[in-house]
């Protein structure tokens, strides 16, 4: 059975229809796991916080922890405990301020697929539109392009920029304690060759050396995610065209 002009550009125009529905679906999942993200984020930023204030008792309180489980340790493990709990806690430190650094990407990453989206689906509106043949005094297949710019647009990116100021706030907060509370004062020179020594330096610069590692991709990131933004038609197909060129 053949199908005619008019029955292929009614299948066609349907597909798209299909397409744009699935589109949004996907807006929306990708939206919902980065709230969840979001939250997680400033959870962590706060729990770190927290655990960083409290780095003193951090080794006393594992060392309780730890001789309460196991009562029946020696004198010579006990020694040893008191030796590698503030280790462990620096160790717990450390992992928190990777975690900032993992979560941040991700919400970026997250948030970069959701802009791509977006932009892409205002996009395609005009052509469903000419698909389905819709007079331009109808505002169907407008929502995420002309319906958005005239009704929510401004609401939108006001909260997007306070999500944007909280965060920020508090990353600078975070990791400026943590570059104070860590930077090793005490440590003036490479120490000598000596396996005591140097396992001393590396005790006392090992969450500094964390941190300044960790921040500078940290606050890239945020930057780049704070320009986010929905490109022009125009710039969307500069960037196709450039990647088809050989």
């Amino acid at each position: 059975m053949e199908i005619g002009a008019a029955g292929l550009d009614a299948v066609r125009a349907a597909a798209m229809a299909e397409h744009y529905q699935k589109t949004m679906d996907l807006v929306t999942h990708h939206w919902e796991r980065r709230s969840r993200q979001f939250v997680t984020l400033v959870a962590v930023l706060g729990g770190a916080a927290l655990v960083a204030f409290a780095r003193p008792l951090i080794a006393p309180s594992l060392e309780a922890i730890i001789r309460e489980r196991l009562p029946g340790l020696d004198s010579a493990a006990i020694a040893r405990l008191k030796e590698l709990t503030p280790v462990a806690g620096d160790l717990l430190l450390a992992f928190l301020v990777i975690s900032v650094f993992y979560l941040t990407a991700s919400l970026f990453n997250r948030s970069s697929i959701i802009t791509n989206y977006y932009t892409y689906l205002e996009q395609i509106e005009g052509e469903i539109r000419k698909a389905f043949q819709i007079p331009t005094d109808q505002i169907v297949f407008t929502r995420e392009g002309d319906f958005y710019a005239a009704m929510g647009s401004g609401i939108s990116n006001l909260i997007g920029r306070c999500y944007k100021a909280i965060l920020g706030f508090l990353l600078v907060f975070f990791f400026a304690a943590r570059l104070f509370f860590d930077y090793p004062a005490d440590v003036v020179s490479l120490p000598p060759l000596d396996r005591t020594a140097i396992l001393t330096f590396v005790a006392k610069t090992f969450l500094f050396a964390i941190d300044v590692l960790i921040v500078i991709p940290t606050i890239w990131l945020f930057v780049r995610f704070v320009r986010l933004g929905p490109m022009t038609r125009s710039e969307v197909r500069k960037r196709m065209d450039g990647q088809r060129r050989p």
